[in-house]
């Protein structure tokens, strides 16, 4: 049984929970992925809240991921319909679009004094805010700010820090080494793009020595080659063509003395010949 659910309804709910619970702001990450329905829908909850017998004002915070100078979503609301005028008549008046940077080197050391309270119990003499410029530095590799602008990420940084606490954790230590932290942001900048295999144990060894040939098989198959390009060749006459002789100087010689004499006697019988149609006109 297929029930279909109205807009009106949809909406109906959320609006009494927003309402009921006085919610001011409302934050959805990633608002990049957001479509266009997803947009509209967040427009009429603001729209109906706003109205009576509601009468509550709601906050709408989207952020997204960008890049550059690239602002996301920012084509969208400035097309030409009704809707996304109505849409950009709503936000803010002084700032409705905002940058969040990245952590500068200070905001880098209190995010890690933070991380050591937090893995108090785990990790009682641990110290990261001492390699603070250190991070800051690895964080700030061009493979990583490709922007060159100079901040830390908070990804990155957690990456860095909960990579690095693994292997500590392992070995039973109560601080984390200088070597690990290296080594961690080394396969963050270097190797990020290094791609293993995954394979069976075993596999990689046994399979050179199978597709290996013995010599006795190499020089067997080579006569093989051999006799299908002599069997591709075309076969060649033992008789060798014949050639046409050519003229030489005697026969050139022969001919000249043949013409010299045919005129000779023409002059002596009052006959005219013309040696290029072989006739004779008497005169």
């Amino acid at each position: 049984m297929l029930i279909v659910v109205s807009r009106s309804i949809r909406t109906r709910g959320p609006i009494y929970l927003l309402r009921q619970y006085g919610v001011e702001c409302l934050v959805i990450d990633d608002a990049h992925d957001l479509s266009l329905q997803h947009l509209i829908l967040l427009k009429e909850l603001t729209d109906q809240l706003r109205l009576p017998p509601y009468d509550h004002a709601l906050g709408l915070c989207l952020v997204t991921a960008g890049r550059g100078a690239a602002m996301p979503l920012k084509d969208v609301l400035d097309r030409p319909e009704t809707m996304w005028m109505q849409f950009r008549r709503r936000l803010d008046a002084l700032q409705p679009y905002c940058r969040i940077a990245g952590h500068t080197q200070e905001e880098v050391r209190a995010i890690l004094l933070a991380v050591e309270h937090i893995y108090q119990e785990v990790f009682p003499a641990l110290n990261l805010h001492k390699w603070t410029g250190a991070i800051s530095t690895w964080l700030t590799h061009p493979l990583l700010d490709p922007d060159r602008s100079g901040r830390v990420t908070m990804d990155q940084l957690m990456k860095l820090v909960t990579l690095a606490l693994q292997p500590t954790y392992a070995a039973g230590e109560r601080d984390v080494t200088a070597q690990t932290l290296e080594a961690v942001a080394e396969l963050l900048t270097l190797h990020r793009d290094s791609i293993r295999v995954l394979d069976a144990p075993g596999v990689k060894e046994s399979q050179p020595a199978s597709q290996e040939e013995p010599p006795e098989e190499r020089s067997m198959r080579r006569p093989k080659k051999r006799r299908r390009a002599k069997a591709s060749e075309p076969k060649r006459s033992s008789n060798p063509p014949r050639r046409e002789p050519m003229m030489g100087v005697h026969a050139k010689d022969e001919r000249f003395r043949d013409v010299q004499a045919l005129r000779d006697s023409s002059n002596n019988s009052g006959q005219i010949f013309d040696l290029n149609c072989c006739s004779s006109v008497k005169i």
